[in-house]
C-alpha cells in the first residue's frame, strides 16, 4: 500500500537520497525532492569546552534491534580497549545491551534533554554502527556536539558525512 501511495498524482518526497534512489531503482518511482528529516542540533552545540582528551572517551547509542549493528560496534570497542586500555567508553540508550561485552563501560539509561546533551559533551568519538537506517539523529547530534564521527554508510550518513573530510565512513559490518 505504501508503494501504491507513491503512484498517486501528488508531489513525492523522501527524507534521504538512498530512499529516493531505492524507489527509482526498484519501483521506477521518481521522487520530486529530498527533504531531510530535521534534527534540532542547536541544543547540542557546545557552550563550554569538551573535557580534556586524556582519557579519550568513545560513545555509542545502543539498541537491541539487529539493524543497529551493535555486534560490530562492540567488536570495535573491544579491539580499541585491547590496544588502548585507558580509553573510556560511554554507552547509552533506552535498553541496556543484552549482549555481554567484556569491557568496562559507563551505561547511561535513557538520557533526554540536558542529560543527553551532557552525554555527548563528554564523548570525543561517536560510533554509529547501524547496518540499515532511515534518517537517524544520533550521528547528527554527536557532530553538533563536536564529536568525531565514525559511522556506517547508511541512513542519513551519505547526505551529511564525507569520508576523511568530516567523518570516517565505513561500510556496514566493517
Amino acid at each position: 500500500e505504501e508503494i501504491e501511495a507513491f503512484n498517486l498524482p501528488i508531489s513525492k518526497l523522501a527524507t534521504t537520497k538512498w530512499i529516493k534512489d531505492h524507489l527509482l531503482q526498484n519501483y521506477n518511482i521518481k521522487i520530486d525532492a529530498v527533504i531531510s528529516n530535521g534534527t534540532f542540533t542547536a541544543p547540542f552545540i557546545l557552550k563550554s569546552p569538551k573535557p580534556p582528551l586524556e582519557p579519550i572517551c568513545i560513545g555509542m547509542c545502543c539498541a537491541n534491534h539487529p539493524m543497529k549493528g551493535m555486534k560490530y560496534g562492540f567488536n570495535a570497542l573491544i579491539k580499541i580497549k585491547e590496544k588502548y586500555p585507558n580509553t573510556k567508553i560511554i554507552l547509552f540508550g533506552y535498553q541496556k545491551p543484552d549482549k555481554s561485552i567484556n569491557i568496562d563501560y559507563e551505561w547511561i539509561q535513557s538520557p533526554v534533554g540536558e542529560r543527553l546533551r551532557e552525554t555527548y559533551r563528554n564523548i570525543h568519538i561517536f560510533i554509529s554502527s547501524s547496518t540499515q537506517e532511515g534518517c537517524h539523529n544520533p550521528p547528527r547530534e554527536a557532530m553538533a556536539a563536536e564529536c568525531a564521527l565514525v559511522a556506517t554508510n547508511v541512513g542519513c550518513i551519505p547526505d551529511i558525512a564525507e569520508d576523511n573530510v568530516n567523518a570516517f565512513v565505513v561500510n556496514p559490518g566493517s
